[in-house]
């Protein structure tokens, strides 16, 4: 029989991951002033996504590791783990990283689109429709800034990055469906291994011919994100994930890019245009409308509660 759980603990286990993943927008991009992209990606999640089915043996949890399950892992190894995270790095050598983690923010605006079409007990009501439309007006916004002034290749990685936040929102509600299925380790440790293979694959063929030294800030870089960045914060996300309803869950992305704008500017000094600062607040004022809560939203989660 499992013992109770304190109350106050998933909300500390959700300011943890907030802080940290609201920093690792400005440590990502000092990395990538000493590895390219691909590389680190393949080091950080060769370390975090073994180590979490390690900590799964160690516990004698069962490794869900039977072919029937393995399209789905493949799956979300893909998306969060090549695309999402693949076109983050990318663009973050090229954009200020709190301006990438704002871009990044419209993820919960998108996992309740996909999640009204992919699970039916989480609709999307009025609400949260016309938080979508703001959201999307304030990426328009920043869009709509001279981006070039900080990069000439920064309007480009501004449109690759909208990628991720939409592979995540479909890696997430993939996860949601079956979260119940597998433990939360198992659910973050078999994708992410399956990234870090890939990402090999994507070093050799892209960046084998980039010279590779060792770097203090470079590799202290990697050790804290996949330590903290990945191996700390998944582990605490997928536990998140069986007790919290989705749109909830990505309130995570409500308050990661003011602790990244704040990081940035304060600790690598980094530009905040006007427009940047408006389109931020837009995406964000549109997560907080869909995320309101509305006496039959109160209602439906007390019903799903109780038939847990």
């Amino acid at each position: 029989m499992k013992g109770r759980e304190k109350p106050s603990l998933p909300l500390v286990v959700f300011a943890t991951i907030v802080l940290i993943w609201g920093t690792t927008w400005l440590v990502i991009r000092i990395g990538l002033e000493h590895y390219p992209p691909f590389f680190s990606l393949a080091v950080r999640f060769s370390f975090a996504g073994p180590m979490l089915l390690f900590i799964m043996a160690l516990r004698h949890e069962p490794i869900p590791w039977a072919r029937r399950h393995q399209p789905f892992f493949l799956l979300i190894g893909l998306l969060s783990f090549i695309v999402s995270f693949g076109g983050v790095y990318w663009s973050e050598q090229y954009l200020t990283s709190g301006m990438a983690a704002v871009i990044f923010g419209i993820m919960p605006l998108l996992t309740g689109v996909i999640a009204h079409l992919l699970i039916p007990v989480e609709r999307l009501g009025r609400w949260k429709l016309v938080g979508l439309v703001i959201g999307l007006l304030g990426i328009v916004v920043i869009h709509s800034a001279d981006l070039a002034q900080i990069d000439p290749k920064a309007p480009l990685a501004a449109i690759v990055i909208l990628m991720s936040p939409l592979a995540t929102a479909f890696a997430t509600v993939l996860s949601k469906r079956r979260v119940h299925d597998f433990p939360a380790l198992a659910l973050a440790g078999i994708p992410m291994t399956y990234g870090a293979i890939m990402q090999w694959g994507l070093w050799f063929a892209f960046e084998r011919h980039i010279p590779l030294t060792w770097s203090w800030p470079g590799v202290a870089s990697i050790a804290y994100l996949a330590v903290f960045g990945s191996l700390l914060t998944f582990t605490g996300y997928f536990w998140l994930l069986k007790r919290m309803e989705v749109s909830r869950l990505n309130l995570i992305a409500y308050f990661t890019p003011l602790v990244a704008l704040s990081v940035g500017v304060v600790f690598a000094g980094e530009p905040l245009p006007a427009r940047v600062i408006l389109g931020a607040f837009l995406i964000l004022c549109g997560i907080a409308i869909a995320n309101r809560k509305t006496p039959q939203t109160s209602t439906e989660n007390s019903v799903r509660h109780e038939t847990a």
